[in-house]
């Protein structure tokens, strides 16, 4: 069975690290958000990066908050 988590970044704020170890955890992590409310490092980028390379992390913006 795959385990995939849906996130909605804006209502639940997380580290970078927070959503490392959810990459590890599940298969698929989808993050959902309509204003960037997320500041990652260089450092940060870098580290998540082979994730959405892979397809393993997909980033979704809504058109409009609410």
């Amino acid at each position: 069975m795959k385990k995939i988590l849906l996130l909605d970044i804006e209502n639940s704020h997380k580290t970078e690290n927070e959503l490392k170890q959810y990459l590890l955890h599940y298969q698929y992590v989808y993050l959902v958000y309509a204003k960037s409310p997320v500041c990652l490092s260089l450092d940060g980028l870098v580290a998540l990066a082979p994730f959405v390379i892979n397809e393993k992390l997909k980033i979704f913006k809504m058109p409009k908050i609410g």
